[in-house]
């Protein structure tokens, strides 16, 4: 059985920043964080809408959305608990 041929191809590097990056593809590109909002404001508009949340968020949107604007917030958003 032969060996096969080896092909030596030219690399290129990229090397990717936050700032090169939108929100959503920020997200992709790395582990997702325990802020809801870093990981599911997908338009980066600072507000969570319906459509954007999953999980728990979702199932309780209209509870969570004390002021009833379609909208989730930073300051509407349960505090998690503190880990030790």
């Amino acid at each position: 059985m032969e060996n096969p041929t080896k092909v030596e191809r030219e690399t290129k590097q990229y090397t990717l920043t936050g700032s090169a990056m939108s929100g959503g593809e920020q997200k992709k590109a790395g582990k997702r964080s325990r802020d809801p909002m870093t990981d599911m404001d997908s338009n980066g508009d600072g507000k969570l809408s319906r459509s954007e949340v999953r999980g728990p968020l979702k199932n309780d949107f209209s509870r969570i959305d004390r002021n009833n604007d379609g909208f989730i917030t930073e300051d509407e958003l349960p505090k998690r608990p503190v880990r030790k």
